[in-house]
């Protein structure tokens, strides 16, 4: 997708994606990033805001997992509206990149609460071909544990980028399913087999609802 002209890659496989390397260029508006949590993100160019799979009634939970939190494993769960209205504010577009609850279940009242746009999107059953030749300068790439299960992950996917991108890790904090200790255990352990795949790749691990800014 292009946002202020710049072209950001979300590369959506459920592994389950120096900035002085870019010069600024005249007459572009700066991309700000924003981790949402889980896979979540919130980019905008000063005039458009979009949101990435919207999950933040994770943090109803301090255990940071299913955000209603029972012994009943029928029980289906809701968004957490109080969440929801904290922590996403504006909205033009809500991106849900595949249909898992941790991805969408939020998504609804986002775009109730803001008068977004759902747009949803089918997975890619060969994404390494659909991504090659697009030479992003960004890429939010999955970067849980089961990345793991799948052949040369990581050093295919910089090649298939042509090794260009700012990559920050998406997906990493693994809600209910580690402790944050090792979730970054983990992430680091990513973060590393990026650069040996890509040495001039620079890779940011991003904090949630820390704004980042890219010119």
């Amino acid at each position: 997708m292009m946002i202020g002209r710049r072209l950001l890659l979300i590369v959506a496989i459920f592994a389950v994606v120096p900035i002085s390397a870019f010069a600024k260029v005249p007459g572009r508006e700066p991309l700000t990033l924003t981790y949402l949590g889980n896979a979540g993100w919130q980019i905008e160019d000063g005039h458009t805001v979009i949101i990435v799979d919207p999950y933040v009634s994770q943090f109803h939970d301090k255990r940071m997992g299913n955000p209603n939190t029972s012994d009943d494993i029928d029980e289906v769960p809701v968004p957490d509206e109080a969440q929801i209205a904290a922590h996403i504010a504006r909205a033009d577009f809500v991106v849900i990149t595949h249909s898992h609850s941790d991805h969408m279940l939020d998504a609804p009242s986002v775009a109730k609460g803001t008068g977004a746009v759902i747009i949803g999107s089918e997975g890619s059953a060969n994404i390494e071909r659909e991504m090659t030749g697009l030479n992003p300068d960004i890429a939010l790439i999955g970067s849980g544990a089961s990345r793991k299960e799948i052949y040369r992950y990581s050093s295919r996917l910089m090649k298939a980028l042509d090794d260009r991108a700012i990559v920050l890790p998406t997906h990493w904090d693994s809600y209910a399913n580690a402790t944050v200790e090792k979730s970054r255990d983990e992430v680091q352990a990513f973060s590393a087999e990026i650069r040996v795949a890509s040495p001039h790749t620079r890779v940011i691990v991003p904090e949630y609802f820390k704004p980042m800014t890219f010119n």
